[in-house]
């Protein structure tokens, strides 16, 4: 699935759009319902910070995970 999702994604910002990501570790999905939404963290960013400055149209790199198969620590 992951490898879908980023077949996905290079394709769409071929086209030119670009696109935020944010790929953490697990197999959950819709995170921001989440009950760790707050606390869920990948390669040091936190999920909530992240979104945060997109929201703010602030510029952040994309965040994915490194090792997906299980939540990171």
């Amino acid at each position: 699935m992951l490898d879908v999702l980023l077949e996905s994604e290079a394709y769409i910002e071929e086209a030119g759009v670009d696109l935020p990501v944010f790929i953490g570790a697990g197999n959950g999905h819709t995170t921001m319902l989440a009950g760790d939404f707050y606390e869920l963290e990948e390669g040091k960013v936190r999920q909530v910070n992240w979104l945060t400055k997109l929201l703010n149209s602030e510029p952040s790199d994309d965040v994915k995970c490194a090792e997906c198969g299980s939540p990171s620590d």
